[in-house]
């Protein structure tokens, strides 16, 4: 009987005898999703990145998750930066990844020299292309509007899925307009309140991911056989596609989404 293990299973496990073969891991892997991240950023010809995550053991994993996946070819990590998640104001932390503290630094060099005051307008780096964010809802908001304001706007900025906290909030979440990051087609498909299920077992939106990789589970047992047959085979599922690319583990591929006022929606071919 195949068995389909709610998990990663371990490297190391040791599969018991007359199961070689018919055990499958299936999971919402963040780490997984990272290098799902770093691929689809490296396809679109972004190979300039700076890395912005939290001073905490999480946000270690997902910063090194990205950078194993991404620092390949000629892929190079520009800048990268901790923020502590107690803070509001990241200015500091901004300035110093964009460099406008040295620009700030040459201007007061340049008022010393002449000895006069200049009209002056700070100027960012111009050698990054993609931002990479790990952040919770609540932090990518305080975030991105600040690399707005930094100039920053134009750059773009993926995150993890768990810049998506599932409730939706279209008001609150203006300030995330134009952010990227991978989704699950069950939450594409629930953007808005009305469109959730009265369910005891989502909570308002906030444990779909969760909701959507049970009823894909259930759904992909059939289907287990031709998937370890045949690798090209994919299961379309509300949490994800999945495809069996090693005997033991369902690879999962998201949908990509980015905010448009204040709601999650398809993110445009070639974005």
């Amino acid at each position: 009987t195949p068995v389909l293990a709610l998990n990663d299973l371990p490297e190391k496990l040791v599969i018991p005898a007359g199961l070689d073969g018919q055990i499958n891991g299936i999971s919402l892997s963040q780490e997984q999703e990272v290098a799902v991240i770093a691929g689809h950023v490296a396809a679109s010809s972004l190979n300039r990145a700076m890395v912005i995550a939290p001073e905490s053991a999480w946000g270690e994993r997902m910063a090194f998750a990205f950078e194993s996946a991404f620092l390949h070819e000629d892929r190079e990590i520009i800048a990268a930066a901790r923020y502590l998640d107690s803070q509001n104001d990241h200015s500091v932390t901004l300035e110093r990844l964009l460099k406008i503290d040295e620009s700030e630094a040459r201007k007061k060099r340049l008022e010393n020299t002449l000895q006069t005051t200049l009209e002056f307008e700070p100027v960012r780096r111009d050698d990054v292309d993609v931002i990479f964010l790990a952040a919770t809802t609540a932090q990518a908001r305080l975030i991105r509007p600040q690399l707005r304001f930094h100039d920053a706007g134009d750059i773009p900025v993926y995150a993890t899925g768990r810049v998506l906290s599932g409730q939706p909030d279209p008001a609150r979440n203006q300030d995330l307009n134009g952010l990227r990051f991978p989704a699950t087609p069950w939450q594409i498909s629930h953007a808005s309140r009305e469109d959730i299920p009265d369910l005891d077992s989502i909570r308002n939106g906030s444990l779909s991911s969760l909701h959507a990789l049970g009823q894909d589970a259930w759904d992909i047992l059939p289907w287990l056989p031709l998937m370890r047959k045949d690798p090209d085979f994919s299961f379309p599922g509300q949490s994800g596609f999945y495809r069996s690319l090693r005997s033991d583990t369902l690879h999962r591929t998201p949908v990509w989404a980015e905010f448009r006022r204040g709601r999650p929606v398809p993110l445009a071919e070639g974005g």
